[in-house]
């Protein structure tokens, strides 16, 4: 399915395609896209087009793409400067960032991205709303002389379940000794996974993975393995929170509106909750901006903000 959000905006499809004409780039200061797919999947994203409008340098204004989050990883590229029109994320997750400080400047661009599934068949990390699933294969673990009854966490209690071939943990982030750390825009939850034996007369390769599912702001995810001794690796994986929004029909919030479009009389009174599906009790939802459009299609211009900038 192919995805065109005219300014900004997440998209979770494995593939698709970005796009911004001129004339919305010269309305708008800084947009951001952010491609989130499938766990255990890289991206490839490729500019068909890119164009800029009334710039003199890359100073007025830049397209740039982060191999993540904006905030929360690095640059893999930036359209004026370089001549790069292909990027490959080394997770499932990239960001495109449009900023404009010439309010003359402006540009535009066509791209279009898929996903294709990661190299790494001996270990995975999903991250939920609830909670972090780190799998190991077991043939993994055979080759290093340990079984599932030899892999441990932070907490020792939490132990994994044989599935179909893998050591499989569900790890939520209030338990299992998980450690919560807030960084700049990002809520970072981290456990370790790690390898034990009683047998204390053949040397053995330790492994240790540390594991790392950082939140950032919208839903971002990142989670970071490292082994011991010989083997030593990264491997990062973003996700989404759950939320739900819903219109009532009532003030007493008890019959949810099911039927789409809702169509509501001038004056008329709305009722409408959010909630954010999560097992984290400190994390609350926020209402950030809430608008009204007489064009069903268009959210960006002749809009009638009911809630602005919180």
């Amino acid at each position: 399915m192919n995805t065109n959000i005219r300014c900004g905006g997440i998209l979770r499809n494995s593939n698709g395609n970005v796009s911004l004409d001129s004339d919305i780039s010269s309305e708008s200061d800084s947009c951001v896209w952010y491609i989130s797919v499938t766990n255990n999947n890289r991206i490839h994203l490729n500019f068909r087009t890119f164009t800029m409008k009334n710039s003199r340098s890359c100073n007025s204004s830049s397209l740039s793409i982060y191999d993540g989050t904006p905030l929360g990883s690095s640059s893999i590229g930036d359209l004026c400067r370089t001549r790069t029109r292909e990027f490959i994320s080394s997770s499932n997750s990239i960001s495109i960032v449009y900023s404009r400080a010439n309010r003359e400047a402006g540009l535009e661009f066509y791209a279009t991205y898929y996903s294709t599934d990661n190299d790494n068949q001996n270990v995975s990390l999903s991250c939920y709303s609830e909670y972090m699933k780190a799998r190991i294969s077991l043939s993994y673990l055979q080759a290093l002389e340990y079984s599932s009854d030899n892999i441990f966490l932070n907490d020792p209690q939490c132990r994994p379940q044989v599935v179909s071939g893998w050591a499989e943990f569900h790890i939520p982030y209030g338990r299992c000794l998980t450690v919560k750390q807030v960084e700049n825009d990002t809520i970072t939850y981290t456990n370790t996974l790690f390898t034990g034996s009683a047998d204390t007369i053949v040397y053995r390769k330790k492994l240790g993975l540390t594991l790392k599912c950082r939140m950032y702001q919208d839903t971002v995810v990142e989670g970071i393995y490292s082994a011991d001794d010989i083997i030593k690796n990264t491997f990062i994986q973003y996700g989404l929170f759950s939320a739900n929004l819903t219109f009532f029909q009532s003030w007493n919030y008890i019959y949810p509106v099911n039927q789409y479009p809702y169509y509501v009389a001038l004056n008329q009174h709305l009722y409408l909750q959010a909630a954010l599906l999560t097992s984290e009790p400190d994390l609350v939802v926020f209402l950030d901006t809430c608008v009204a459009s007489p064009d069903e299609f268009d959210f960006t211009r002749n809009v009638y903000y009911i809630v602005h900038n919180g």
